[in-house]
């Protein structure tokens, strides 16, 4: 592919970008907000607050991890 190109193909890859990212930074608000609860509810119940925060981070990763793992599970194959 030639530079001219991949700057078109740069381009169109930003605009697909930019059409869903506030869609995706809604979700991840709303996602930032339910991580806050876990931890204020943690902390009630007296888990030390670094405790609480460490544990979600983690909980979090292994979540993300386990739904990748389960789409590319789903979708590898078809539509590629």
């Amino acid at each position: 592919m030639n530079n001219k190109s991949l700057q078109i193909k740069r381009y169109e890859m930003k605009s697909i970008w930019d059409s869903f990212e506030w869609l995706l930074k809604e979700k991840l608000i709303g996602l930032d907000n339910n991580a806050r609860a876990i931890n204020y509810e943690m902390r009630t119940m007296g888990v030390p607050e670094n405790m609480a925060e460490a544990f979600v981070a983690e909980q979090f990763k292994r979540l993300s991890q386990e739904v990748i793992a389960e789409q590319r599970a789903k979708y590898d194959g078809s539509e590629r």
